[in-house]
């Protein structure tokens, strides 16, 4: 389809893209145009000049081309009557309505006497101020005086019709206006024209009074228009004296309101104040916020921020105070004054609806709390709405897909991040001391703290010194619980129910848009149970047994797929478990060489309602015993255990039994025999002797030598010197030898095994031995000899 071509006249001015352009003619090609900031003359397409038609800021001044801008020229470079004041705005409407009743008359009278040409006259015009008093009285709705006093100016509730000369000088100027032109634009009074348009202050004052504000103004420790005016006064005094010298009039130092005026006209209200207050805080205060519609489903986009809470919370404990010593009252109170300090609330907001999604009270903002608030988003709050009594229906868990927050180290953590990406999830981060950022959850602040934290008891106020009639300290009586409950009750009851007038919401209550957005588009997709246990949960390594695993000590978790896959793989380590501190009827379980985590349910159902911290708590009241009463039952046991202990050994001896247990002389004793000739003994050779199987070697030592000149083998005994030889073979028994004492000579043992026994014949009795000495480690069918 080809582009439009539109007929526009020569001279017509054209707003494109930011810049001013006149047309001079048209040709086939396009638009000649002239820029009127560089003089340039270039040629537009049919096809560009519709497509730039269509972007913001195009403008089309046609009466450039026909009138040269003639009610522009006259309203003082007002594009429109309806740019100027009210009150001349409804002095123009009065003075339409006057030419359309005199038009009327004027079509009455050439009605009458026949002649179309006839003009209404001043004398007719006077005469006919009653008739057209009642048409514009029809026209604007309220009565028109024709009584009118002299001077004075238009009013809007007692309107007065002019006198004949008047009207006639109204009607000669409407039915002379050009096609196009504003009958409103040309019957406007110029009454901002009126006055004495020659400036009172000079120009030389004028220069002065900038260097003031520019030198002593314009600073960040914010001077008051008073010290500007002081220091402006010490520049004229200074300029006055050298024009004294010179004969020149004094200048006139000008008032502090003609000083402010003259810093509205030179710099701007956001100029001066990032002047003052630096660009940071200019940004807090005057920065552009979201005026966009940024998710259209619950979940797909939140914010969340942690702020400091004007609250001083006391540790004294309730119900106990009276069972106490004044000692231990001393010591509480001491505690007490310790433990007061300021908390920390982190909230969640969904763009979407509006609606609280999750909030966390701390005294630690750290990751763990922005852990705890990432769980309480993506669960359900029937726990909290049932435990304080809320009335209204609590948000239900719900996915979370894109999390918006500051970066304060509580938020902005390794933690954090890897629980929400490995979540599926995206985490983006605003920049610092930038609240317009995060418009949302900034304004979430501001309502609670106007609505509750305000009438809490121990409110120290937003900033120091903000309250400085009432004692914070000594009005602290609340504890985490107490405002827990508060805060609680607001979210779920109050905040959700209180229109809500901002970008999106015009005027409707969080909890309606909820219901809507629930029934039309749905809420962000939930999240997977065990991810979010595994990204979100408490972790803890256990070792598996057949009751299962143990998870802090007291929580077991059991399944038959459990045990099934236990056993298959056969796995004796330690497992990963993660539970959820707030539902702990089912946990995680991650098995090592296994691809799918394992859900395994809570086996033991009396902790099914309670958290994890409430499990904990209720464990460690059980472990905690009364000194006084560990005591008795120790003394109890052991007196029971003695008295068994005695009744036993009364037993025993009466019935003369064997002992059957050791003492640890005995038992040593034993322990030495046990491992005796467990142990091989390396002794040296002494001599002269020679190694076994060596004997007959030549070459093995010095202590062998050759006997005879041959290599034959002599047969004979060994006799020992000086005992015959009957004697030299007594120590040998069995194939062992039985060593004395004080033997010299340590020979060669055969270690063949032992011959069979033959039968006994009588021997000639032989002198007693003396003690051998312990023999070396024999056969192991030898081992009795070495008793």
């Amino acid at each position: 389809m080809s582009a439009p071509r539109f007929h526009l006249p020569a001279g017509t001015e054209v707003t494109l893209g930011g810049n001013r352009i006149v047309l001079s003619r048209t040709d086939d090609v396009g638009y000649w145009a002239q820029d009127l900031a560089t003089g340039e003359t270039r040629v537009v397409s049919f096809r560009s000049f519709a497509e730039q038609l269509k972007l913001p800021g195009a403008k089309l001044d046609y009466q450039q081309a026909k009138t040269g801008n003639r009610q522009r020229q006259r309203l003082g470079g007002y594009a429109s009557a309806d740019l100027l004041p009210d009150a001349q705005r409804l002095e123009a409407d009065f003075h339409v309505a006057i030419c359309l009743a005199a038009q009327r008359i004027q079509e009455q009278f050439r009605a009458a006497t026949g002649n179309p040409a006839f003009t209404l006259s001043i004398r007719k015009a006077t005469a006919a101020r009653k008739e057209i008093a009642g048409i514009v009285s029809a026209l604007i709705g309220q009565k028109v005086q024709i009584n009118c006093e002299r001077g004075g100016r238009f009013s809007g509730t007692r309107p007065q019709l002019y006198r004949g000369r008047k009207i006639v000088e109204m009607l000669t100027a409407y039915e002379a206006l050009a096609e196009g032109e504003s009958a409103k634009d040309e019957l406007v009074p110029l009454h901002h024209k009126k006055g004495n348009p020659t400036p009172r202050i000079t120009y030389e004052v004028r220069e002065l009074m900038t260097q003031a504000w520019e030198e002593c103004g314009l600073d960040t420790k914010k001077p008051s228009a008073a010290n500007v005016k002081r220091h402006l006064d010490m520049l004229i005094t200074e300029r006055n004296r050298i024009r004294v010298r010179n004969g020149l009039p004094e200048l006139v130092k000008p008032s502090e309101t003609t000083l402010r005026n003259h810093r509205q006209s030179i710099i701007g209200d956001t100029a001066y104040l990032v002047a003052t207050v630096g660009e940071r805080e200019g940004k807090k205060r005057q920065g552009a916020g979201s005026t966009d519609i940024r998710a259209l489903l619950p979940g797909e986009y939140v914010e969340i921020d942690e702020c400091k809470l004007s609250l001083v919370v006391t540790a004294k404990a309730g119900g106990r105070w009276e069972h106490l010593g004044n000692k231990d009252k001393k010591i509480l109170e001491k505690i007490d004054e310790e433990i007061r300090q300021r908390l920390h609330i982190l909230v969640m907001i969904d763009v979407a609806t509006r609606m609280p999604l999750a909030w966390v009270v701390s005294d630690q903002p750290r990751a763990e709390a922005t852990l705890a608030l990432l769980r309480m988003a993506t669960r359900s709050k029937e726990r909290e709405a049932r435990r304080f009594g809320c009335r209204n229906e609590p948000v239900p868990g719900i996915g979370l897909g894109h999390i918006k927050s500051d970066n304060g180290p509580g938020l902005r953590n390794a933690t954090s991040v890897a629980a929400v990406v490995g979540s599926d999830g995206m985490f983006t981060f605003a920049r610092a001391h930038v609240p317009t950022e995060r418009t949302f959850i900034e304004r979430g602040f501001g309502t609670i703290e106007n609505v509750v934290l305000r009438l809490v008891h121990g409110y120290t106020g937003r900033r120091p010194g903000d309250v400085p009639g009432y004692d914070a300290q000594a009005n602290g009586v609340l504890n985490i619980e107490d405002l827990m409950e508060l805060v609680t009750r607001f979210y779920i009851d109050e905040y959700p129910s209180m229109r809500h007038y901002g970008i999106g919401m015009h005027g409707r209550r969080p909890i309606e848009v909820w219901r809507e957005l629930m029934e039309t588009r749905g809420a962000f997709r939930p999240q997977d149970p065990d991810e979010r246990r595994i990204h979100l949960g408490w972790e803890v390594a256990a070792t598996p047994t057949s009751e299962g695993v143990r998870a802090f000590s007291g929580l077991w978790y059991n399944s038959e797929e459990l045990q099934a896959r236990l056993d298959a793989k056969g796995h004796r380590g330690k497992l990963r478990i993660f539970v959820d501190p707030d539902d702990v009827t089912c946990a995680t379980v991650l098995i090592p060489g296994v691809e799918d985590p394992l859900a395994v349910p809570l086996q033991i159902t009396a902790f099914a309602d309670l958290s994890l911290p409430e499990v904990l708590e209720l464990l460690e009241i059980w472990r905690r015993e009364n000194p006084a009463t560990t005591e008795i039952h120790e003394d109890l046991l052991a007196t029971v255990r003695r008295e068994r202990y005695d009744r036993l050994y009364a037993i025993g001896v009466e019935r003369k039994l064997g002992r059957s247990y050791s003492t640890v002389a005995e038992c040593q004793r034993k322990a030495r025999d046990l491992f005796r000739g467990a142990r091989i003994l390396h002794r040296e050779a002494m001599l002269p002797t020679a190694a076994a199987g060596s004997i007959m070697d030549m070459s093995s030592g010095q202590h062998v030598y050759q006997i005879g000149d041959d290599d034959m083998l002599i047969d004979g005994v060994i006799a020992a010197e000086g005992k015959p030889e009957t004697e030299a073979f007594d120590h040998i028994e069995g194939g062992h030898v039985a060593w004395d004492d004080d033997a010299s000579v340590v020979p060669e043992l055969d270690l063949r095994p032992e011959p069979t026994p033959k039968k006994k014949t009588s021997r000639k009795p032989r002198p007693a031995k003396q003690k051998a000495a312990p023999a070396l480690l024999l056969d192991p069918t030898q081992m009795r000899r070495l008793e």
